[in-house]
């Protein structure tokens, strides 16, 4: 069976470690090149839990902090759009005043004669090309008669006299 090795089960392991150190164990213990009383080892193996602690706090408040964030960006986007409408409203044809709400009038557009006349050509150019490749298609691909052999006549019945 698999140990878990999540913080929770990481911290129990060390806290009942831990215990084991400072009930049985007197004489410093040596590790990783240093020798360990009894009660420093235990607070080695207990400071992740105290960590851990201060981390799950912290990690609550930040989840906490964007879940408010994110609460309000979506309040401020609502009333944000329906500012901008009641501005675009009140103050359209005032260039100045609508750059003090950091916004700007949406002008359309509108082709001249000639860019209407050049569109159409453009337009009629690449529907007569279309035509043309359609029409070369269907004529490589016209059905081609192949004669049909006439189908053989029917075998006569054989016909026999039992008497």
């Amino acid at each position: 069976m698999r140990v878990p090795n999540n913080r929770d089960a990481r911290n129990e392991r060390n806290r009942l470690m831990s215990q084991g150190v400072l009930q049985h164990l007197t004489a410093p213990i040596g590790f990783e090149g240093a020798s360990h009383t009894p009660a420093e080892t235990a607070a080695i193996l207990t400071d992740p839990a105290a960590k851990s602690a201060v981390t799950i706090a912290a990690e609550g408040a930040f989840h906490q902090a964007v879940a408010s964030e994110q609460a309000s960006a979506k309040v401020a986007g609502i009333t944000y759009l329906a500012v901008k409408a009641i501005v675009l409203n009140q103050f359209k044809g005032q260039p100045a005043v609508l750059a003090d709400f950091g916004v700007t009038e949406h002008v359309r557009k509108v082709p001249t004669a000639a860019q209407k006349a050049a569109a159409a050509a453009k337009r009629k150019v690449r529907r007569d090309a279309k035509k043309a490749a359609l029409a070369a298609a269907n004529q490589a691909v016209a059905p081609v008669a192949t004669p049909v052999a006439p189908a053989a006549p029917p075998a006569a019945p054989v016909v026999t006299n039992k008497s």
